[in-house]
Formats: C-alpha cells, sequence, structure tokens
C-alpha cells in the first residue's frame, strides 16, 4: 500500500477527533520520514480532509471538521488553514 492511501486510510478511520497531529506523529505511522509525512500531510490539506494549525512556529493538523474548538484560540495568534 502506498504512503498517500496509509494515510487516508488512517485519516478516515484512525484519526482520534480530540487530538492534534504533528508530522512527526505520522512520520511514526507510516514509518518515513518527517519530511515525506508533511508533504503528505499537506496534500490532504489541499484535497480538503485536513486543517493546518499554526502557532508561535510549530504546525499540527486536524481533521477538517474538528475546527470549531480551536478557533477560540485565534486571539491569541493561532493560524488556521
Amino acid at each position: 500500500m502506498k504512503n498517500i492511501e496509509k494515510i487516508r486510510l488512517f485519516i478516515e478511520k484512525d484519526w482520534d477527533p480530540t487530538q492534534a497531529y504533528e508530522s512527526t506523529d505520522v512520520s511514526e505511522i507510516l514509518e518515513c520520514n518527517i519530511r515525506l509525512a508533511r508533504y503528505y500531510l499537506m496534500e490532504m490539506v489541499r484535497y480538503g480532509l485536513l486543517r493546518q494549525i499554526k502557532y508561535r512556529g510549530k504546525t499540527w493538523y486536524i481533521r477538517y471538521n474538528q475546527v470549531e474548538p480551536f478557533m477560540q484560540f485565534r486571539q491569541i495568534g493561532v493560524t488556521i488553514k
């Protein structure tokens, strides 16, 4: 199975909706390096399956439909794409 299929399957079946994941988490799941994990995560953002949260130079990924709890943090500088 290709990594792009693995990440899509992980998002659909095993993604914990109470968690925000980093690229290091996904690299462990896919058993690949962090750069490649980041590439696959950004592909999922482009496909509309994930959203990206940035705060103080760190990046997390959440499912597209779990953005509401994070909206309250926009006032302290959290960016949600």
